[in-house]
């Protein structure tokens, strides 16, 4: 290997003399136009050439100071080439600042700082744009296998020689997450991803790397390569991971985009059903892949004729918020978002966003029953009595309000017939959902609003079968009235207004359908919004449907 790695930095210094000498291109003036991944337009200047667009930010922008930068990227550019080859488009862009006030990285475009190519610290960032991926197993693979030390194999077969250990062969993303995991974990992990992706390219080309996903043979491979004589069974399956993007924001540090699905993740510290270790963030993952697959078969089974409509909702877009700071978890199916607490009310969430537009007239005591009964059906282990259990022996100041109510009346009707469970395994199911039922049916003027950490969400709702403005939903955040108006199947983006002059913001969600968002401080009488010239007035309770387009 040092070889090797010799005649590649021999052949690197003479491939960027040769690029050096015959580098005349000058730099001229150009613009990054903001877009939804980088929400920041500027000028900058920009040279052209080969593989890579090399942008400099207008106003740190010195032709003596912009040369060195390029050069000094080339040439790392044209050492991984040497490793790994292969004709990768790039962009980089050094700015003032970047978004994150780190290196940021999306597909092949690197933003950075003179500070950062100085200090080398943007190299872990060429190597994500040169790969084009975002999973940190991959990159600090490469980066170490290119530009690090070779990796003394002895300390990570002592580790994975303990069993219990195997899961962090994984490599998925948590492990390398400061949010999730300590400084030994991640330790162990870079020397992983490094040791793992060293073996890979020697035995099989950087295309291994690539496209290898959670493959349990080439794990296994590696295991025997550095003398662990244990087999590498991985008790989940992660293959629905293979096409996963993984990114993160200010608020999350953890993103993963599955299709259509995004998992924005942080630390669940509650006590009875936590999330806060890459293990459990793989298993609730995992175990919620599997269930929803058999909620579905079950009502493709049992309930076919609302099966394409169920089905066609779980492949549109969906948020999930995995959050610590809510009160409480719980779903907006109007926008197909999901809160997230306790992992245990993952299932039942989403129940509500799948089955929300079969409950027309959306009583409270069929929608919960509907959200629990299909529950049951995902058959993954302690997801049901995890809830139970949460709700049965949860200090009183975890809910608030109407639920605060209904779980008191719960806990009396379940704990009159028998003792408090010690353990979710201690749940009795039906008696639980006897509890629900009755508690349910004899006080159906609770659960009617959810309050949250951010404000009460009264929310009023308004759709409509016809027209561009799918629905009208209203409600109150902090001291504001926000209003989100639904736009679909238009031809051209639709101009929206009101009654006092505001025009709202609009969002494009993909090709004829958007979001858009008005926000007052009270509401006046009489107070309408007008969308490409028709005129809608905004929910007065807290549901309501026409059929067609409001009387002008």
């Amino acid at each position: 290997m040092k070889i090797k790695k010799c005649i590649s930095i021999l052949l690197v210094f003479i491939i960027s003399l040769l690029s050096l000498a015959g580098c005349s291109v000058s730099f001229r003036q150009g613009v990054h136009k903001r877009d939804e991944d980088y929400d920041r337009q500027f000028n900058t200047y920009y040279i052209s050439k080969d593989n890579i667009e090399f942008n400099v930010e207008a106003r740190i922008y010195d032709e003596s100071t912009a040369r060195d930068l390029y050069d000094t990227v080339l040439a790392d550019y044209n050492t991984i080439q040497s490793f790994l080859p292969a004709d990768t488009p790039i962009k980089v862009y050094v700015v003032e600042n970047t978004i994150t006030n780190e290196v940021f990285v999306n597909e092949n475009n690197l933003y950075c700082t003179t500070t950062d190519i100085a200090n080398r610290s943007y190299l872990y960032g060429l190597v994500s744009a040169y790969l084009g991926t975002m999973e940190p197993w991959k990159i600090y693979g490469i980066y170490n296998y290119i530009f690090g030390d070779k990796i003394d194999t002895s300390s990570l077969a002592d580790y994975y020689n303990d069993e219990e250990n195997m899961l962090t062969l994984s490599l998925f993303a948590a492990f390398f997450n400061t949010a999730f995991s300590d400084e030994n974990t991640i330790d162990i992990a870079v020397k992983t991803a490094t040791s793992f992706a060293s073996y890979l390219v020697e035995e099989y080309g950087i295309q291994a790397i690539l496209s290898c996903g959670f493959s349990n043979n080439y794990r296994q491979e590696w295991l025997n390569s550095i003398s662990v004589n244990k087999n590498y069974e991985m008790p989940y399956d992660l293959s629905w991971l293979d096409q996963a993007v993984y990114s993160k924001s200010d608020s999350y540090p953890l993103v993963i985009t599955v299709q259509n699905h995004i998992f924005k993740l942080s630390p669940l510290t509650n006590e009875t059903d936590p999330m806060n270790t890459p293990q459990l963030v793989i298993k609730v993952l995992s175990d919620y892949q599997v269930g929803m697959t058999n909620i579905l078969s079950y009502i493709e089974d049992n309930a076919p004729t609302q099966y394409d409509k169920i089905l066609s909702r779980w492949e549109d877009k969906i948020c999930y918020y995995f959050d610590n700071n809510i009160e409480l978890s719980y779903a907006r199916p109007y926008v197909k978002e999901i809160y997230i607490l306790c992992p245990s009310a993952l299932f039942h969430e989403t129940i509500h966003i799948l089955t929300h537009p079969l409950v027309g007239e959306y009583e409270i005591w069929k929608s919960e029953g509907m959200a629990e009964y299909l529950s049951y059906f995902d058959d993954t282990i302690n997801d049901r009595e995890n809830a139970a259990y949460f709700k049965l022996t949860a200090d009183n100041e975890q809910f608030v309000g109407d639920n605060r109510i209904f779980i008191d009346m719960l806990r009396e009707y379940y704990l009159s017939k028998e003792p408090c469970p010690q353990s979710p395994t201690d749940i009795n199911c039906f008696l639980y959902c006897e509890a629900i039922a009755i508690t349910t049916l004899t006080h159906p003027e609770l659960k009617i609003t959810i309050a949250t950490k951010f404000g009460d969400y009264y929310i009023k709702l308004i759709s409509f079968d016809e027209g561009v403005v799918h629905y009208i939903v209203s409600y109150k955040k902090f001291e504001n009235y926000v209003l989100e108006i639904r736009l679909l199947d238009y031809q051209n983006l639709p101009t929206v207004t009101d009654t006092i002059g505001n025009s709202g913001l609009i969002i494009t969600i993909s090709e004829g359908s958007a979001m858009a968002y008005l926000v007052l401080d009270k509401v006046p009488a009489d107070y309408k919004i007008c969308v490409d010239g028709i005129w809608y007035p905004i929910p007065q309770s807290k549901y309501e449907h026409f059929n067609n387009i409001p009387p002008q």
